[in-house]
């Protein structure tokens, strides 16, 4: 019969019971388990020998292996890979929980199409330079790496 057999009738506590404690049974209960280890195996046979743990974790790794190395040989997404160079999961577990709109402003921000002056112009609507300083194209990339007016001078 199995634990879980008993428990449905039964109350049932799994305690572990440091060894050499002198709880009554405990001796008896060490020499069941050593015998238990020297008989074969009653029951389905196992398919794979590997725990869930092993199994999730196994396929997580592969995951971001396979999406790390589609993201490297894709061809475009030219300003999306200056700021991301590979897949981060905790960085994606973070943008899932954002805002619809702060997800809508980070996607302009890496992918470029933003109301910045360099995509506008793109679209034939105004000047690419920088509104500030007029001599670098207003992008994603400058706004977030070296903005020319935050500089400490």
């Amino acid at each position: 019969m199995t634990l879980q057999q008993l428990s449905m009738h039964n109350c049932v506590r799994l305690l572990w019971v440091p060894g050499h404690s002198n709880i009554d049974g405990n001796k008896t209960a060490d020499e069941l388990a050593k015998e238990a280890t020297l008989m074969d195996y009653v029951g389905p046979e196992t398919a794979l020998g590997l725990s869930l743990m092993n199994i999730k974790c196994e396929i997580s790794q592969w995951s971001v292996q396979e999406q790390n190395r589609r993201w490297c040989n894709i061809k475009s997404c030219r300003q999306a890979k200056q700021f991301m160079q590979v897949v981060n999961i905790r960085l994606t577990q973070y943008v899932v929980r954002l805002s619809r709109k702060d997800l809508r402003l980070l996607v302009g921000l890496l992918t470029g199409h933003n109301t910045m002056n360099r995509h506008l112009t793109l679209l034939r609507v105004d000047d690419p330079l920088c509104p500030l300083c007029k001599e670098e194209e207003d992008t994603s990339l400058r706004l977030l790496g070296n903005f020319c007016a935050i500089d400490d001078k």
